[in-house]
């Protein structure tokens, strides 16, 4: 094959699982499929990790082998800004994404929704307002990664974040709950 036709392409799979970073391989290897590959992932901290890519499955990474956590055990892995690099052989053939994962502080807005059981009309405003405003701001945090503007989807996933931990620790809003 030529080598106009190769390909490095990914998707990182939103999943909702905070435990896991599930990255799928969309890459047209051509004449380097037998080749090895390497991803690099460099973690909200700054921290870069490499590993060897499987190519053409879906590349699952945890905290154990992103080195976060001892091997074998799971945590949640960190939100923020990650940078992936997929490179083929030779290095010429790769790609980079920024994605901002947002599943942790997801989870912390999807518990405020069910705080109050089923019955909708019952829940109060101030829970609803939070719940809506945090959830505006994380779509806006991931629709400004989509278009590139890394800077603004950091500002907007930590407003979000900021609206959850300020609902948090309000004592008024807590007591609003029960």
């Amino acid at each position: 094959m030529a080598v106009e036709n190769i390909n490095i392409d990914f998707e990182v799979l939103k999943t909702g699982n905070p435990d896991k970073l599930i990255i799928c391989d969309t890459s047209t290897w051509a004449h380097i499929e037998n080749k090895p590959a390497i991803i690099e992932i460099t973690l909200p901290t700054g921290k870069m990790i490499t590993h060897q890519w499987g190519k053409k499955e879906n590349n699952v990474f945890n905290t154990s082998n992103l080195y976060l956590s001892p091997t074998n055990t799971f945590k949640h892995l960190p939100d923020g800004v990650y940078k992936i690099t997929l490179k083929g052989s030779p290095n010429t053939f790769n790609k980079t994404k920024d994605y901002i994962r947002t599943e942790k502080l997801q989870l912390e807005i999807d518990t405020l929704y069910i705080l109050e059981g089923d019955n909708y009309q019952s829940i109060s405003e101030s829970v609803k307002h939070i719940c809506k405003s945090a959830d505006y701001m994380l779509n806006a945090s991931e629709s400004a990664m989509r278009l590139g503007e890394k800077k603004k989807a950091y500002q907007y996933y930590n407003e979000a974040k900021n609206i959850v931990e300020e609902f948090n620790k309000c004592k008024e809003c807590q007591h609003n709950l029960y």
